[in-house]
């Protein structure tokens, strides 16, 4: 329990009590709680002269970071048979360059063949049979529908060949990474079968993240009013800013899905860096609708079981602070809205408040001050 006054020493007439008297211009008194310049200084308090200002309503939801739709992208099979990884210590998390290869897809032992011969070997035959119609076009023993039919055949045998061509290897199909990023998730496992089109990892370049939250239906009225958000992420005091990380609201859903009593709210962001995609976050929601009240940043209250206070500097007493409750409203994440024990135009500690706080539990009195009553 906070003690309210400090601990008064016994030492009237001294000269340290003169030295007292004149840096701080009075005598103590019970309830006030008074600090040196100097100790202000090491304890970093600082001081503010509170006055009412705009502060947006919020709405405090949990939420989840996820990776932008754009800033991924699925490698897939391009080829049916047994996956296996060009680097065995491929984990989640690696970092992968454009163009590397990431696995091979080979066919060679199965039943249905190496899909690579198979593609050459359609190509040159509907090579030979565009090049005999040709010849029999010419002698006009064929129509002009079966030429043309041999020479769609061997187009689209070509494409094949061509595309089976570029990616064929000694160890069958090489399946590479169109792009740098970080593997997100590897979908399959070494010496899985896979078909074509079978996704095999995930990439992200985490340039842009989303920040998804799921509102109550109780606000969804409010939602066309969300202008933008402050975050935290468990285990990090960092207070993150959709302002300061090129953020924006993309969307926000109009109507709750069946079985769901919450709305969604999709806001886009710059990756700082020390965000990962799938961390939970506490999530302040902000509104366009700010109105003018007294609110002070979080420094500035300290909290006692359940009860909060503030502490008030003495007008024209340098260095004296007096502990106040008060009652708080809404909070922002950055601010908390002050509803009643303090009036615009009175000084507060707005960084330092603990340190004050525990200047005052420890009992001591600065040195060269005493007191006499």
């Amino acid at each position: 329990m906070f003690l309210s006054s400090v601990v008064l020493l016994a030492s009237c007439g001294s000269k340290a009590h003169d030295e007292a008297k004149e840096e701080h211009g009075h005598e103590d008194h019970a309830g006030e709680i008074v600090m040196t310049k100097h100790q202000m200084e090491d304890a970093h308090v600082m001081t503010a002269v509170v006055n009412p200002s705009d502060f947006v309503n919020v709405i405090k939801v949990g939420g989840q970071i996820v990776s932008s739709q754009n800033d991924e992208q699925t490698i897939v099979a391009t080829s049916e048979g047994i996956v296996q990884f060009a680097n065995r210590q491929l984990t989640e998390g690696a970092t992968v360059v454009a163009g590397q290869i990431v696995a091979t897809v080979s066919s060679r032992n199965l039943q249905s063949g190496d899909p690579v011969a198979k593609a050459k070997a359609a190509y040159l035959a509907a090579q030979s049979q565009l090049e005999r119609a040709k010849e029999l076009i010419a002698d006009k023993i064929i129509s002009q529908k079966a030429y043309e039919q041999a020479k769609l055949d061997y187009e689209q045998a070509l494409a094949a060949w061509r595309g089976m061509e570029s990616t064929a290897s000694k160890g069958g199909v090489v399946i590479s990474s169109p792009r740098a990023g970080y593997v997100k998730n590897i979908l399959v496992r070494q010496g899985d079968y896979v078909n074509i089109g079978t996704p095999i990892i995930t990439l992200t370049s985490n340039r842009r993240l989303q920040l998804r939250v799921d509102v109550p239906q109780q606000y969804l009225r409010l939602l066309s009013s969300v202008s933008g958000a402050n975050f935290r992420i468990p285990g990090d005091n960092t207070l993150y800013r959709l302002s300061a990380l090129n953020g924006r609201v993309e969307s926000y859903g109009r109507s709750l899905a069946d079985g769901s009593a919450f709305a969604p709210v999709i806001m886009s962001m710059d990756n700082v860096g020390a965000l990962l995609p799938g961390a939970y976050a506490e999530v302040y929601l902000l509104m366009n609708d700010g109105k003018q009240c007294i609110s002070l940043p979080e420094s500035a209250i300290t909290e006692e079981q359940g009860l909060y206070f503030v502490y008030v500097a003495e007008p024209d007493e340098p260095g004296v602070f007096v502990k106040r409750e008060v009652s708080v409203g809404r909070d922002n994440g950055e601010r908390i809205e002050i509803t009643a024990g303090l009036k615009a135009g009175e000084t507060v500690v707005t960084q330092g408040a603990m340190q004050v706080r525990l200047a005052s539990m420890s009992g001591s009195v600065p040195e060269g001050h005493s007191h006499s009553h």
